[in-house]
């Protein structure tokens, strides 16, 4: 599927344009946090929190909760501030203190480190093992706290967000299959690559101003292993009870709920086709920008990865060759010919050492960024499916509504004993849609939010990328083509009519 400039790049969104914000994939800065347990004890740069992809302004969450929600910071840095100096501390947190639930406030700026993997054998076999990683958080006044959490617990807190904020484009979570990797899921390999993943995606969620104050995100860092899981179990009781009592309209309005499903309700209840069903044009633009967006990194990383691999098998055989040329020029070493031949081998050896150490560069400084870039831009689908939730949900309640006023109007006209019961339904019915339609355009405004930064984020990004990949060509192409030279000039001062001594 092809796409033009104009339209892949140009998409009509109406929105007020959001305050700058930091790519995707990059940082403006980095600090160092703290000394890693495991590993050598080197100390662990991570990066400052910045702002992402996510929206400056705080939308009202959908879903409810007991639990009261935390208040906005009282003000904004100014340019004399710093980032940091206008927030203040949680003032229901005291150090030392276990919190509770209900105690959690908002806490700015964290700066996170998920390390020290444990195993825990559940049983001989491992079929029910897990792996536990230590949380530790540092907020910018030098609050700390520790969490121990397990890869579940990182997508309960990705879910919690998702149904909350319905419409955000949260970062992506690693991978949970072990699908494609040469080890198995317990293999420390695996473990660290995961580890790396969980810990980039709760510093890209603290990085958000909105995302940062949620009630879900202080629980998942701040809360001991035991309180957490019965803040968990309560959130869970409460989402079933809200579920089990929202009757037949209740059931669809879980964003949770699979497309699929709402897709064949609709068709179920749109017998006839009526005239007045709504549509939303710019869910179905933004869906199917997402979508190329996404086709076309995929090929810009399979490419990357074809040159890195290409990378690799020039050195090595590059390296073959130098060796060969070494051992041609040691069976004539006492002459012009057999040292030029030696020389030139170690050159071309170097060379080798060069281009592969330019594949290791590009693979963690091009081909993996590309790559968690087509991460990031998957993951903002499910951002999009919620806005197609929504829209079926209201589609559903017009189609009901239309049905429903349609036998009113023949009951009227029957003057039947039934007509009250079916205008007092009318009536619920049109609540519920108007409920409906605000909820969707609710959610169409944030992805709408969403895409703008998106689109901002992308291109800087892929600038970021890009300039980097290019910068690396054009160092290691002077250095290689310099010794190139050099070795041409060995060659070309060669006596064609030198012997070898007899």
């Amino acid at each position: 599927m092809a796409f033009s400039s104009s339209s892949f790049f140009d998409e009509d969104i109406e929105t007020i344009d959001p305050p700058p914000i930091i790519g995707i994939t990059g940082h403006t800065s980095r600090e160092v946090f703290m000394d890693r347990t495991i590993g050598g004890g080197a100390p662990l740069i991570l990066p400052q929190p910045d702002q992402h992809m996510f929206p400056s302004t705080r939308p009202q969450p959908f879903a409810q909760s007991t639990v009261p929600e935390p208040a906005p910071p009282s003000s904004f840095p100014t340019h004399s501030q710093t980032q940091f100096d206008s927030y203040a501390p949680p003032p229901s947190y005291i150090p030392g203190q276990r919190p509770t639930p209900d105690d959690l406030n908002s806490c700015s700026n964290y700066l996170i480190h998920v390390g020290e993997p444990v195993m825990r054998d559940v049983d001989m076999l491992r079929l029910k093992s897990y792996v536990e990683y230590k949380i530790n958080t540092r907020t910018t006044k030098n609050e700390t706290f520790t969490a121990i959490r397990r890869f579940s617990d990182f997508k309960w807190l990705y879910d919690s967000i998702m149904a909350r904020y319905p419409g955000f484009f949260l970062p992506p979570l690693p991978d949970a299959s072990v699908f494609g990797s040469t080890s198995g899921r317990f293999h420390p390999e695996f473990i660290e690559k995961r580890r790396q993943g969980l810990e980039r995606f709760l510093n890209r969620l603290a990085a958000d101003p909105v995302l940062e104050e949620s009630h879900e995100l202080n629980v998942f860092l701040r809360l001991d292993k035991e309180v957490f899981e019965l803040e968990k179990q309560r959130r869970q009781e409460t989402a079933t009870a809200a579920k089990s009592g929202g009757g037949f309209f209740g059931m669809f309005r879980t964003l949770g709920q699979s497309i699929s499903s709402l897709g064949q309700t609709v068709s179920n209840v749109f017998v006839g086709q009526p005239a007045n069903v709504p549509d939303d044009k710019r869910m179905e633009r933004h869906k199917n920008y997402v979508d190329g967006l996404s086709m076309e990194l995929r090929k810009i990383s399979s490419a990357m990865s074809g040159v890195v691999n290409a990378r690799k098998e020039l050195a090595a055989r590059y390296r073959d060759l130098g060796d060969a040329l070494q051992t041609l020029g040691s069976l004539d070493k006492n002459c012009q010919l057999g040292s030029a031949l030696s020389y030139t081998g170690i050159g071309v050896v170097q060379n080798a050492e060069l281009i592969e150490a330019q594949s290791r560069e590009e693979a963690l400084q091009v081909e993996e960024r590309l790559q968690d870039l087509v991460s990031v831009v998957e993951s903002c689908k499910e951002g999009l499916k919620q806005g197609a939730a929504t829209l079926a949900t209201w589609q559903v309640a017009q189609a009901t509504l239309d049905r429903e006023s349609e036998k009113l109007r023949r009951l009227a006209e029957k003057r039947s004993i039934e007509e009250p019961v079916v205008a007092e339904s009318v009536r619920q019915l049109e609540a519920v849609l108007g409920r409906d339609r605000e909820q969707h355009s609710r959610v169409s405004d944030t992805i709408n939010g969403q895409m703008r930064k998106l689109h901002k984020s992308k291109l800087r990004d892929l600038r970021e990328i890009f300039l980097e990949f290019l910068q690396l060509q054009r160092t290691r192409t002077n250095q290689i083509d310099a010794r190139w030279q050099d070795l041409y000039l060995c060659i070309e001062r060669l006596d064609s009519s030198a012997l070898p001594p007899e």
